[in-house]
């Protein structure tokens, strides 16, 4: 589902949305994998970060550190906050707020 952020539309991974109330937002969440992060993907969880929702990042288990770097050193205040994501030995993927 798009979002409209001045002129433009953006396209967040996840967008929940209350369908009991007039499609109101609930929250926005970003996917990344070890290929996207990077500096290049900061202006857009900037974006994400301004927009009228909750914004959670989710990030694999082992770039937490670099993920938390990137954010810190570019002034990025997620409005949700970041979540990792790895699998255990059965496959299942296991998602931690932190």
């Amino acid at each position: 589902m798009g979002m409209k952020t001045g002129s433009s539309v953006v396209y967040p991974d996840i967008v929940v949305v209350d369908a009991s109330a007039s499609n109101n937002i609930e929250l926005i969440g970003e996917v990344e994998t070890e290929a996207t992060i990077n500096q290049d993907h900061v202006q857009q969880w900037r974006t994400y970060s301004g927009l009228n929702a909750p914004f959670f990042l989710y990030v694999p288990s082992t770039l937490v550190q670099e993920a938390r770097r990137l954010l810190s050193s570019n002034d990025v205040n997620l409005s949700g906050g970041l979540r990792s994501y790895s699998k255990d030995a059965q496959g299942d993927v296991l998602i931690t707020n932190l």
